[in-house]
């Protein structure tokens, strides 16, 4: 009897616990994000008996210490949300039973302790800009940055910051702007860039036009590898970039530019033109007036004796 080779097939590979949950986030940003969090928090790459080995003690011991070591509460929180998703990520394969992550076990800082819920704290801001300035890209590094500062120097909407072009910036006399051609409003405006935005908006170009890119068109665009790479950012996705640095939001930015105007002593009226408030009742209600502590009504009240 003739014997029947039958055809040799080679079962697939088991994924890596710590691979797998990587190569699920839809960007090279976010894949980034997390691993340089999760790599923080296990000293390596993890391994799968590394990530098996952690309790609720082990994640409350160590947002203990990284707030013991002076870091933001909003750092922090990004740390424990990295955490939190490889978990979920793995209990939903049904590797794991439960996330020693989890919110309900290991709480997260308020948001109001980094962030008033109008502007961000000066330690909050300076985590973000050195989590910014970390990323080894240089051509994301150098497009975050732009983002950054034009979100808490120009005030942008995170809707005009994806509707801005290379060609809205120009020069006005010794100063350049943007013209904001899709507003709230409904009606053009223009927004002044300080030299700080404007040295970053050039690096960015220059990245750009070093890494292959255009530099004309879309002002912020993405630069993903998922067949996106060159185009426009939505207002979430610049929302979404920004967050990956802080746990913040692209609107409280704005909140930022605000208040830091005003600590700086502008004319309430000043910064409504910069943010292109209708009414200065709105440019009050986002201004977080810290000074109101040191002279306080409280402070005149004299009970007798």
């Amino acid at each position: 009897m003739q014997t029947i080779q039958l055809p040799q097939h080679t079962l697939p590979r088991p994924v890596d616990p710590f691979d797998g949950f990587l190569a699920g986030q839809l960007t090279d940003a976010t894949r980034r994000a997390y691993r340089s969090d999760l790599v923080a928090f296990f000293g390596h790459v993890p391994t799968w008996a590394d990530i098996a080995a952690v309790t609720v003690d082990t994640v409350t011991a160590y947002r203990n210490g990284l707030y013991a070591e002076g870091r933001a509460p909003a750092t922090v929180n990004r740390h424990l949300s990295s955490l939190r998703a490889l978990y979920r990520h793995l209990v939903a394969r049904g590797l794991l039973q439960a996330n020693p992550a989890d919110a309900v076990l290991v709480k997260s800082f308020r948001a109001d302790e980094a962030v008033s819920g109008k502007a961000i704290e000066d330690d909050a801001l300076r985590d973000i800009l050195a989590a910014i300035e970390a990323v080894p890209d240089s051509l994301l590094r150098a497009r975050d940055t732009a983002i950054y500062y034009m979100l808490v120097l120009a005030g942008l909407r995170r809707s005009e910051a994806a509707r801005l072009d290379w060609a809205d910036l120009r020069a006005e006399g010794v100063h350049h702007v943007l013209d904001l051609r899709q507003t709230k409003s409904g009606v053009a405006q223009v927004v002044k860039v300080v030299p700080a935005a404007l040295d970053a908006l050039k690096r960015y170009h220059r990245a750009l036009i070093g890494a292959g890119l255009p530099g004309t068109g879309p002002l912020f665009v993405s630069l993903s590898t998922n067949g996106t790479r060159g185009r426009g950012l939505s207002g979430a996705a610049i929302n979404a970039a920004m967050k990956r640095y802080g746990d913040v939001t692209a609107h409280q930015f704005r909140h930022t530019c605000c208040t830091k105007a005003i600590e700086g002593g502008a004319p309430p009226a000043k910064v409504q033109a910069h943010l292109r408030h209708k009414d200065i009742k709105t440019t009050l209600r986002y201004y977080d007036n810290r000074d109101n502590l040191d002279d306080n009504g409280a402070d005149y009240i004299d009970l007798p004796g």
